[in-house]
């Protein structure tokens, strides 16, 4: 894990964008960018986290697991061997989470308030982003991380995570929140985490054995690589590369992992970095 975390802090570092788009994967994604950028831009970033959960763990909690102790370890809590690899971390008064309402554990809400974090619950932002906008011209940040769990979506309009998590934010509200702090400060990261693609999977465990999909091709002199995988991956080749130089940002996705799955003989790093 921690090796991970290091290679994924050296291929961010090699490249030195001023924006980073992740996409795919647990929370833990956010934490190799959001510190690098934290490091580049200092007391000028501020981290929106929403999501359902505060992933605010510190190992000792009742809600385990890496992915639960991003927003822990970006403000300087947590475990000190991890703490050492992270560029930078943050104040606390700097993060606010975000459509926050599933705590995880009964503790951890007098931790935040020990730390100093904001919390915008679903109904505070119903109506409104205004508290989050104010809460944002406070800080006096002009640049914005942005970690965005799927599972804040309430799943009574649709199940985009693992969890049901139901009471959260809906699509029209996390569109507007998401908008209008793009109006009022620039976003320099972006992480779409969490999503399980459940109607895929299922229908590629229907469609396993089907004549020319779910059946290995046999092998040609030229390509020896099934035919979906062909219809699909040069897309993802040619984007990444172009994303980055059109943009000056780095593109750390997690989106070929559906397509390795498909496509046993091609590895993830083909597709990400392949010109």
């Amino acid at each position: 894990m921690l090796q991970q975390l290091r290679s994924a802090l050296a291929v961010i570092s090699e490249h030195e964008p001023a924006r980073i788009t992740t996409v795919g994967g647990e929370c833990s994604v956010s934490m190799a960018p959001f510190s690098y950028l934290i490091n580049k831009y200092g007391d000028d970033l501020a981290i929106l986290w929403i999501d359902s959960h505060p992933d605010m763990g510190t190992g000792e909690t009742a809600y385990p697991g890496f992915h639960a102790m991003v927003v822990s370890a970006l403000t300087g809590h947590g475990d000190q061997e991890l703490l050492e690899i992270l560029p930078a971390t943050t104040t606390a008064d700097r993060v606010a989470l975000v459509g926050m309402h599933d705590w995880t554990d009964p503790t951890l809400p007098a931790i935040a308030g020990e730390w100093g974090l904001s919390v915008f619950s679903p109904d505070a932002l119903r109506s409104t982003s205004a508290p989050l906008l104010d809460w944002l011209g406070d800080t006096g940040a002009t640049k914005v991380a942005i970690h965005f769990d799927v599972d804040t979506i309430d799943a009574d309009e649709i199940q985009l995570g693992l969890g049901a998590d139901l009471g959260g934010l809906t699509t029209a509200e996390a569109r507007r929140v998401v908008a209008e702090i793009d109006g009022a400060a620039e976003v320099v990261a972006l992480t779409i985490a969490e999503f399980i693609p459940r109607q895929v999977m299922h229908l590629q465990q229907i469609l396993a054995g089907f004549p020319l999909l779910g059946r290995e091709p046999e092998q040609t002199p030229h390509d020896s690589r099934p035919l979906m995988a062909l219809a699909v991956a040069p897309q993802e080749r040619r984007l990444s590369p172009l994303f980055a130089r059109a943009r000056g940002s780095a593109h750390v996705t997690a989106a070929g992992q559906f397509l390795v799955r498909l496509s046993r003989n091609w590895q993830l790093t083909d597709l990400n970095t392949s010109p």
